[in-house]
């Protein structure tokens, strides 16, 4: 035969043209497999649909099990005191610590996570993390944590501004005749600051080695994203300010004393002439409610305590929240809200003494004249006990915990009936693994700490503790003789 592109002679059952490589259609489906040939191509495309909707709901699958990157639990890393000195564990572990830090710390700082902390004492800076504690330089006038802890920036004696990195344990100066106090740092090692010049205060920000100038006059930053995308900044006339290291916007002025800022910086919360507004990107910010309101948060959702010093009577609040957008909110009254862009703030109760939000966010749990109910975001509501005092609720949200007036202490699951777990029940406690840890009354200076997972049944910890802290998984607890650390069923073990 006569290949159609060269015009050349090739034989006759050849699938490919041997001098140009150019297919021979007429041949191509002889070579093929006679199960290939008989398939029709309706049937080919519905095999490729089905082969992709099959990875699409893995793919989405997987998504909604991943674990929130802002939702937080207890602190694993757990301080006491021993003998006059302290002493550092991560997760039952005591930690090297080749320094003779005394028994009281100027100031501590942690990570949103609560494995990484930084403090203060008389004589130097310090770092705590699972490899021991570290000792980052002699005393500072002021320093701050990154959220997610790699990072650690500090001005000392002398105005000279440093960040130190973690992982690599070395500083880097980054400029001179920095301001104490008016500090912060993103989880990347990006840094807003404020800088004396001769001609005034100057801020500056740095996402790299060499700074670049932000803004003149006094200015308190609030926070900053990773690559300075996002910085919120007050100035001394309550004046709040959003930029992005080119260009800057006013959102609102005369800012009360509290501020709320999600943890990637992406929404603020403030409130001014006692109206709440919050900015989540735009021109301006949006009102929420003619009322001072406060995120209600999830118990598994903590503040980070790394937060800038503004001044005596403003303060910045980072909670572990992915957005301020639609939430539950309180106000100075006890007045609980649930507000989202649409339909703006809907009180929800008036009086309300405790809440706490659900993990996702669609549900929240309060006690009002003694009554523990549940409230959706639609305002429907259903009372789960007539008689509750404190309560708390398993991470994934399955159980519910609470004591009564007279100090019995009852689970419930669901829908089903509340089931009564201990009498006088004097403290409770859920751990991030969801284990309920609860004290009952021995006498005035001693309890026993009993355990229980979910619906199962409590055991004995152990007699006579004077103290105990839950923490990521575990809890510690101390008796007149020694610190015990255990997870779970696991056996808890003596502490040295």
């Amino acid at each position: 035969m006569i290949c159609k592109s060269c015009k050349k002679q090739i034989e006759d059952d050849i699938a490919l043209c041997p001098h140009c490589g150019k297919v021979q259609k007429k041949n191509l489906s002889s070579q093929m497999p006679g199960s290939l040939r008989a398939i029709p191509l309706r049937s080919w495309v519905c095999i490729v649909v089905l082969i992709a909707a099959l990875i699409i709901s893995a793919a989405v699958f997987a998504y909604s099990r991943r674990p929130g990157p802002f939702v937080t639990e207890s602190a694993t890393i757990y301080s006491v005191t021993n003998d006059g000195k302290i002493a550092f564990y991560y997760n039952g572990k005591r930690l090297d610590c080749p320094f003779d830090l005394g028994e009281k710390l100027i100031r501590q700082s942690r990570s949103m996570s609560g494995k990484v902390q930084a403090f203060m004492d008389a004589d130097a800076l310090y770092l705590v993390d699972k490899k021991g504690v570290r000792q980052v330089t002699d005393k500072v006038e002021h320093y701050q944590l990154s959220a997610s802890g790699d990072f650690l920036a500090y001005v000392n004696s002398v105005g000279e501004l440093y960040r130190y990195t973690r992982s690599s344990g070395k500083s880097v100066r980054i400029d001179y005749n920095v301001l104490s106090g008016n500090l912060c740092v993103s989880s990347d090692g990006t840094l807003v600051y404020l800088k004396e010049e001769t001609a005034g205060n100057v801020m500056y920000y740095c996402t790299g080695k060499k700074p670049q100038k932000y803004a003149e006059g006094d200015r308190y930053p609030l926070s900053v994203s990773d690559g300075a995308k996002k910085i919120y900044t007050l100035d001394g006339s309550k004046n709040l300010y959003y930029g992005n290291g080119k260009k800057e916007l006013r959102i609102g002025e005369n800012v009360d004393a509290t501020v709320y800022l999600s943890a990637d910086a992406s929404d603020i919360l403030f409130s001014s002439g006692g109206a709440s507004y919050v900015y989540t990107g735009g021109k301006e910010a949006v009102k929420l409610a003619d009322a001072v309101l406060s995120p209600v948060t999830c118990m598994y959702l903590s503040a980070c305590s790394s937060l800038p010093f503004l001044s005596d009577d403003t303060t910045a609040i980072c909670i572990g929240l992915r957005a301020l957008r639609s939430k539950f909110y309180m106000d100075a009254d006890k007045n609980l809200y649930y507000v989202n862009k649409k339909y703006g703030a809907q009180k929800l109760k008036d009086g309300v003494e405790t809440a706490i939000c659900a993990v996702n966010g669609k549900r929240v749990y309060y006690v009002c004249d003694n009554q523990l109910t549940v409230c959706a975001s639609n305002g429907k509501s259903s009372v789960i006990a007539e008689d509750a005092g404190q309560f708390a609720m398993s991470k994934n949200g399955r159980y519910l915990y609470y004591v009564d007036s007279s100090g019995v202490l009852w689970s419930k699951h669901g829908r089903m009936r509340a089931k009564q777990i201990a009498e006088q029940a004097d403290r409770f406690s859920v751990s991030g693994s969801d284990y309920l840890f609860y004290t009952t009354v021995r006498d005035e200076s001693a309890r026993d700490l009993y355990a229980l997972r979910g619906g199962g049944k409590p055991r004995l910890i152990s007699e006579s503790i004077t103290e105990y802290r839950v923490g990521t998984s575990a809890a510690y607890y101390r008796t007149q003789d020694a610190l015990f650390f255990g997870k779970g069923k696991n056996k808890f073990k003596e502490q040295d």
